[in-house]
């Protein structure tokens, strides 16, 4: 407030050549409301400069931000894009100031990928993208800084997206190097690490890797690996296997007993994206080479790989094989319930397949349903992938209602009922113990699998018995999954059976009769409720 009743006091410079705003942006508590108040008050103190040759805008750009800044940073959008506010309240202030270095030859975009937050750098890239190619005069591009700020950050990750970022705004980023000798991932690797930023550390150089995996054949990278951090040279061990085999001509094009080349293998045992790009260099004949099942590497990525950088990588190597995406890839990313591939193939792909039944009269999203791969059905992941196959294609919707509404009066449409029949067919199937589908429903007490499968397949299963003379209604009564047998899920369940198959009461009753007949207490204290 003394500011507006004292301008000069903006303007004091302290003992070490600072004044009042360069104070305040090197503050990592500062507010909006702060800088603003300043500029008003001294207008020209935007332009001022330290003994170091810095500006406010500078000490604002190295100042670490504290968790949550980002909402504060994100005031305002301009141009469809998120902009701190505080680089814009100084910026506008003092027009051009993104783009003079300091002494050392550092503008402030260098400051900001060593210590602020990736918004910022995204925003002071915008305003001046020629500057991702400055070099200081000591050699470091913007991308070097991003690395060296791994070691003193308060959130190592934070420097993970921001050489993510920087790697993406311009491919010549991945081949910059320090004082033209040094390439990224060795400058990379070479970083002192510790327990509480390994792990954004290992990230960093994945995504380096990732970027440009040549680098790793230098000689540089193998002969100081053992100046690395440990888990380091785990990974760079690990990628080397990949690379040497990469340069194996014999070994590149010699298919094992599965007609399997070393592509087909890295890819379904989920190899990382640079290994690939490297395995796709020693052979690229290779992407289009069926093995014996008939498949070729991006029907393996589609399938195994949990990548889906990996399956747009391989699909951007050859356009001819976008008629393979068409045909196999959506219903191999959903039999392998691999969500991030399914998104990709759906968005960059349109409708892919979507609506195409396989041979077995299978819809990609009926493989997802049905996949032994899902491990959690109640995850945003798999939730997230039905909505999108759903959104993709609505009518699957109608074929459910169809089958639901008209199931009974046998008069689905003739493409439904010839699904159904099919569905029908495979869920009546036994297993060596006579257990159809049903059967396992009510073992486990599965009590919106039970609906399902009454609802809409009708009475499939419901009255046959398996190789121990039980019923699937004689699976739920015997559960052991501790159930809950007054609630309303587990009468509703039993109700709907006996509605199905109401014969099964007449054979509790016949059963009661007998003396021997213990099995049914469960269904008699159920008949007497």
């Amino acid at each position: 407030m003394s500011s507006q009743y004292f301008p000069a006091a903006a303007s004091i410079i302290n003992d070490n050549g600072l004044i009042t705003l360069h104070v305040v942006c090197n503050n990592k508590n500062v507010t909006r409301s702060m800088v603003q108040l300043l500029i008003d008050a001294a207008p020209n103190s935007v332009r001022s400069v330290d003994e170091d040759g810095w500006m406010p805008l500078h000490h604002f750009c190295s100042c670490n931000k504290v968790d949550g800044a980002i909402e504060i940073l994100n005031l305002l959008v301009e141009n469809g894009a998120s902009s701190p506010e505080y680089c814009r309240v100084l910026i506008e202030a003092y027009p051009g100031s993104e783009r003079i270095t300091d002494p050392t030859g550092n503008l402030p975009l260098d400051y900001a990928c060593m210590n602020n937050t990736v918004a910022t750098v995204q925003y002071m890239y915008e305003l001046y993208p020629d500057t991702i190619n400055h070099t200081t005069t000591d050699g470091h591009y913007p991308v070097h800084y991003a690395i060296l700020g791994m070691n003193h950050r308060d959130s190592p990750i934070a420097a993970v997206d921001i050489v993510q970022f920087l790697l993406g705004c311009d491919p010549t980023v991945k081949l910059q190097k320090f004082r033209e000798v040094m390439s990224l991932l060795f400058c990379a690797c070479q970083g002192v690490y510790n327990d509480s930023n390994i792990h954004a550390a290992l990230e960093m150089i994945k995504v380096i890797y990732d970027a440009h995996p040549e680098t790793i054949e230098d000689n540089t990278i193998a002969s100081h690996i053992h100046e690395y951090h440990q888990q380091v040279q785990t990974f760079i061990n690990g990628e080397l296997v990949y690379a040497r085999q990469a340069k194996d001509r014999r070994q590149m094009t010699t298919p094992d007993h599965n007609r399997q080349l070393p592509l087909h293998t890295a890819l379904q045992n989920n190899v990382r994206l640079g290994s690939i790009k490297l395995l796709v260099k020693g052979n690229p004949s290779a992407i289009r080479t069926f093995d014996r099942s008939g498949v070729i590497p991006l029907h393996v990525a589609c399938q195994h790989h949990d990548s889906a950088s990996v399956v747009q990588y391989l699909v951007g190597l050859d356009t001819t094989i976008l008629d393979a995406v068409d045909k196999e890839a959506l219903p191999l990313a959903c039999h392998g319930a691999k969500y991030d591939t399914i998104a990709m193939l759906l968005e960059k792909y349109g409708a892919v397949s979507v609506s195409k039944w396989n041979a077995q009269k299978k819809l990609p999203i009926d493989l997802l349903w049905y996949s032994n791969a899902v491990e959690d059905r109640e995850s945003i992941e798999y939730t997230e992938s039905v909505f999108r196959l759903l959104k993709a294609y609505p009518e699957t919707v109608n074929y459910f209602v169809d089958m639901n509404k008209q199931a009974k009066a046998g008069s689905c449409s003739p493409l439904n009922e010839e699904k159904r029949n099919l569905d029908a067919a495979t869920l009546d199937a036994v297993d060596i113990e006579g257990c159809t589908a049903l059967h396992y429903a009510c073992r486990g007490a599965k009590y919106e699998t039970i609906t399902m499968l009454l609802t809409t397949y009708d009475a499939v299963s419901v009255s046959k018995r398996n190789a121990h003379g039980k019923l699937p209604i004689d699976l739920l009564f015997e559960s052991s999954e501790g159930l809950d047998r007054d609630s309303v899920e587990y009468t509703d369940s039993v109700f709907r059976l006996l509605t199905v198959y109401p014969e099964a009461l007449m054979n509790y009753n016949c059963n009661m009769k007998r003396p021997d007949a213990a099995q049914n207490g469960k269904k008699r204290k159920f008949e007497a409720v």
